[in-house]
């Protein structure tokens, strides 16, 4: 069963998919929780048009899955209340988790398919018994950093029939097929919402934040701001405050509803502490090259896991580490495993 957006990739993988031996059909998600309703209705009638235009081109069956209040309770909430708390969380690892590689795998078994294939450009690697998450062959592409939280387990009935291609061989095949929209401009979007900022999201959701002080790395109050939901970790546009140097957020306190603004010297950290671990590797303790948000350069550290939490320290000083978003450690293009950041500190960097 591959999960069909009606996109470019998602097509080819079916494509691939079918090509291989496969007896495969198509799941197209209805993932949108917009409150505008013909805006939703006209780009879902899009999607999945193209969605089941291409399964027609490849000759596979094509179905279609409502799961829009299911991501709305697992992953758009808890997203609102990482904000509201004064962190900055990463929707897409937990969507990949509960939905894409979850309830979608549920759907799929309930269809009677017992392997599921996506359109993210990563790859898998059986070592010694245990499945891995490796980086995709095309590195700018490469989605292994959202899929970390994905066990073993999971991975054994999944497939990434593009993680070995380019995004350039991806887009080449669709318009060799003939599939619809291979030109199609390409998604940036966070699925649930399209478009725009997290701040025009909460807005459309009539979420406010309590006003607030902003107040600098003494004390002193230096501003105000309109809501802790609005801002997060190196943020330096939207703070409305006069100043010599740039000013950036580099602390937000909840308990106290204050935004901490300062110069961005105040942004380098070197080490953290992640919760809510999945590390597929046996080594409780090692180097390792670590991701601190997607788009980040892959540094060195050393990790070491305890209980339920790791500690990663990095080898030279890291920008605006940020609790709420994930931290993903990878020996070369191997994934090991990942977590979600829980507190930032400087001490014991190296």
């Amino acid at each position: 069963m591959v999960a069909m957006s009606g996109g470019v990739d998602s097509s080819a993988a079916a494509y691939l998919v079918k090509q291989s031996g496969y007896d495969a059909a198509g799941l197209t998600m209805i993932l949108d929780t917009r409150q505008d309703k013909e805006e939703k209705s006209g780009e879902i009638i899009r999607d999945i048009e193209d969605a089941r235009k291409v399964c027609e081109i490849i000759g596979i069956p094509h179905y279609v899955e409502d799961l829009s209040s299911e991501i709305e309770n697992l992953v758009v909430k808890p997203f609102i209340e990482e904000y509201q708390r004064g962190r900055t969380p990463n929707p897409c690892v937990i969507c990949n988790k509960t939905i894409k590689f979850g309830l979608f795998m549920d759907k799929a078994k309930a269809y009677g398919y017992d392997i599921v294939a996506s359109g993210h450009y990563t790859r898998k690697l059986l070592n010694n018994g245990k499945y891995f998450i490796r980086s995709g062959i095309d590195t700018e592409k490469d989605q292994s950093y959202f899929l970390y939280m994905l066990t073993g387990e999971v991975l054994e009935h999944v497939i990434f029939p593009i993680g070995d291609y380019t995004k350039d061989e991806i887009r080449s095949m669709a318009e060799k097929e003939n599939f619809p929209l291979s030109h199609r401009r390409e998604s940036q979007d966070i699925c649930f919402f399209h478009g725009g900022s997290s701040t025009e999201f909460f807005n459309s959701r009539n979420l406010s934040g309590q006003p607030g002080n902003i107040v600098d790395m003494e004390g002193n109050v230096i501003g105000a701001h309109k809501g802790i939901i609005f801002y997060t970790i190196g943020q330096r546009r939207g703070l409305g405050i006069s100043s010599p140097d740039p000013l950036y957020v580099v602390g937000i306190d909840p308990g106290k509803n204050t935004i901490i603004a300062g110069h961005k010297r105040y942004l380098k950290s070197g080490k953290l502490s992640a919760v809510l671990l999945n590390f597929n590797s046996d080594e409780k303790e090692g180097r390792a090259f670590g991701k601190i948000r997607y788009a980040h350069k892959p540094a060195r550290c050393r990790y070491k896991i305890t209980d339920s939490e790791i500690e990663v320290i990095f080898d030279e000083l890291q920008e605006a580490i940020t609790p709420g978003q994930s931290i993903v450690l990878y020996e070369n293009d191997l994934l090991l495993g990942g977590g979600i950041i829980n507190q930032v500190t400087d001490s014991g960097q190296a």
